[in-house]
């Protein structure tokens, strides 16, 4: 979503006569930032002071989650920086950046917006499209609903429109993004978000839909339905559980036990035998015990997924969690965190070995910087494929044998 943001500032200040530039050469930089971690966050705002005092000519802003959070306090802090520009804001960058004369502004309060367009080039493969804002499920641990508002869907009509034009510069595969994805509902017609996949599957020219991230409660029938019978959605599916214990779910707020997701799973592996299935933990979430990690544990075996994004626990001040009992040692957190990244690369292996000999459908990117003389591009379940090809193949769709695999990418021979 930050990458679709910033994306959405350059064309709006390009369409103002702004160009982008090398950072030594810049009359104003932008920091977009991200607060789900509290090492994210120091990470960024280290990096904006340190190009504030760098270049000091220039404009120096800071947008996204941190501004929304704590902007008010940096512009009071730290004079070097000119402006704060929540979420919900930053389509008013061009008019805060046209009328700053370096007075320090704050704009962090509507968090209503969600009609921006990010910036493709022409001949772009891959392309983001947001098709809703915020989140309203309140998890215990996540800033999110804070930062970013309630849900919101953008119509219809125009995600189909930015997709349109999209295709027309050549992008063969988008990536529908949201918070909350699969509980987008069109403002206009109360259309769901099976509808949005159907109706993204009829243009002409788009060879494959993606979308992140889904949550387990509103992953209905209807949805896995469309998943499994159009044609241009990647069976794929990105699905958080962050917790294998009931007990650590309930304190969460994430709104299913451990039963309700592994029935999920079932329902989905039943109808979408191929499905690549991806997660999100947290290891050492308060209160989590042994047994509750053991319960993750064994259910990341249960499952088998393809890969997983895996996260110690990090108190994220304003959240219900903020005033739990933060209990579980630093070093047990550790501990847990490397043992989920070590059963991750287990399975990464195995879900990369199982499609040895199989054929698979690769979207070509190119020539491999890394390998030379080899193609390049990604299955449907995102795995990344090496093959022998030409330069000609780029932006088709291929089929090729696949003979060798490793944890995150898999080689090949055209079929």
């Amino acid at each position: 979503m930050n990458e679709y943001d910033s994306a959405a500032v350059v064309e709006m200040l390009e369409m103002r006569g702004w160009k982008s530039s090398p950072e030594n050469e810049a009359q104003v930089i932008i920091v977009n930032t991200c607060a789900v971690r509290q090492n994210a966050e120091n990470r960024a705002l280290g990096r904006l002071l340190t190009m504030a005092r760098t270049h000091k000519d220039a404009i120096v802003g800071i947008i996204g989650c941190v501004a929304q959070e704590i902007g008010g306090e940096l512009l009071e802090k730290y004079p070097e920086i000119a402006f704060a520009v929540g979420p919900g804001e930053i389509d008013r960058i061009p008019e805060i950046i046209q009328n700053l004369d370096r007075k320090p502004r704050l704009d962090v309060d509507r968090l209503t917006g969600c009609g921006l367009r990010a910036k493709v080039e022409e001949g772009d493969l891959k392309a983001f499209v947001a098709i809703s804002r915020g989140c309203e499920n309140f998890c215990s641990y996540c800033i999110v609903p804070y930062v970013r508002g309630k849900l919101r869907g953008r119509p219809m009509s125009d995600i189909i429109d930015e997709i349109n034009r999209d295709v027309d510069l050549g992008v063969r595969e988008i990536t529908m993004l949201g918070q909350n994805v699969n509980s987008y509902v069109d403002p206009a017609t109360g259309e769901d978000f099976a509808g949005l996949l159907e109706k993204a599957c009829d243009i002409a020219g788009l060879a494959r839909i993606r979308f992140v991230t889904s949550h387990p409660r509103d992953m209905s029938d209807r949805i896995i339905d469309a998943i499994a019978y159009l044609p241009k959605v990647c069976e794929a599916i990105h699905l958080p559980v962050q917790s294998g214990s009931t007990r650590i779910l309930q304190a969460m707020n994430r709104g299913y036990s451990r039963e309700y997701y592994l029935d999920l799973i079932d329902k989905i592996i039943h109808k979408i035998p191929d499905v690549a299935l991806t997660t999100d933990i947290i290891a050492g979430f308060p209160g989590e015990t042994d047994e509750d990690f053991l319960d993750t544990v064994s259910l990341y075996e249960r499952v088998g997924y393809a890969s997983s994004f895996a996260f110690r626990y990090s108190v994220r001040p304003g959240t219900a969690a903020a005033d739990f009992d933060d209990d579980v040692p630093e070093n047990v957190k550790i501990s847990r965190l490397e043992r989920i990244i070590t059963l991750g690369q287990k399975y990464a292996v195995k879900f990369s070995s199982s499609l040895i000999g199989k054929s698979r459908e690769i979207l070509v990117e190119g020539e491999s910087n890394k390998n030379p003389g080899m193609q390049y591009g990604y299955d449907r379940a995102g795995r990344r494929v090496l093959f022998d090809g030409k330069n000609r193949l780029r932006g088709s769709l291929i089929r090729v044998i696949i003979t060798n695999a490793d944890k995150w990418f898999i080689t090949g021979k055209i079929e």
